[in-house]
């Protein structure tokens, strides 16, 4: 139940089967202010499995009845932890305890790719730095699919790319630069791919004996060169 709706442990032992709204066109629960930690009459949709359990379970319940007739006390969830081999505390100091269930509720919105801003109502926070910097685990994120998901870099056409002067070899789905004719300047161009668009731009770049090509900042009057700032120029023009 808490898994499902975030519902902290003393505002499920409050839970009436009247504020449930299981026939409602969307099931969901109607906490009753003087039940709940921020005294707000919050409203917790529920899933479609859930709403079916609990509709099985209430039988002929009344509606002053709880939900759950009762909690285990913290002594009696140690010893489930203790039988099921679960330690009740890591070597980091978190706890397994019912208000981490609320904590595992937040981060399995996260994983799913719920909005910040909606995990923050459902969890009915008013800080979204506290949804998502202290109920959501940062391992529960996918990195290579969230990147994944970015646009697709297609292939420069040869015809655009030997206009451009590059070749078929020299071109890649992420953009081709070409270096200056000599080691310490020159004039290079970089081949830039987005969608079906190929644009080259012209851009002035500095090489420093032992440097790696980087566009340089101008620190004073005389073109005085401080910090390297990798291959983003700060003006080009475009041609072609």
């Amino acid at each position: 139940m808490i898994l499902a709706t975030g519902l902290r442990r003393d505002e499920l032992r409050q839970l009436r089967w009247g504020d449930v709204k299981l026939d409602a066109p969307a099931p969901h629960i109607q906490l009753r202010p003087e039940t709940t930690k921020a005294k707000r009459a919050d409203v917790l949709p529920l899933r479609t499995d859930l709403a079916a359990v609990l509709r099985s379970s209430r039988e002929d319940a009344g509606d002053d009845e709880r939900v759950c007739r009762t909690l285990p006390s913290m002594d009696s969830h140690k010893r489930y932890l203790a039988k099921a081999g679960i330690a009740y505390e890591d070597d980091r100091r978190r706890r397994v305890d019912f208000h981490a269930l609320r904590h595992t509720y937040g981060s399995m919105l996260a994983k799913a790719g719920v909005a910040p801003c909606v995990a923050m109502s459902l969890m009915r926070h008013t800080d979204l730095r506290l949804t998502m910097n202290v109920y959501t685990d940062p391992r529960v994120f996918d990195l290579a699919g969230a990147v994944e998901k970015l646009p697709a870099i297609r292939a420069v056409n040869a015809d655009v790319a030997r206009a451009n002067g590059t070749t078929g070899t020299e071109s890649t789905a992420a953009g081709w630069c070409k270096r200056g004719s000599t080691s310490s300047a020159g004039n290079g161009s970089c081949l830039a791919a987005t969608g079906h668009r190929a644009t080259s731009l012209r851009l002035t770049q500095t090489l420093g004996a032992g440097e790696d090509w980087q566009q340089k900042t101008p620190i004073d009057g005389d073109g005085g060169n401080e910090r390297a700032k990798g291959l983003e120029p700060s003006t080009a023009s475009l041609e072609g």
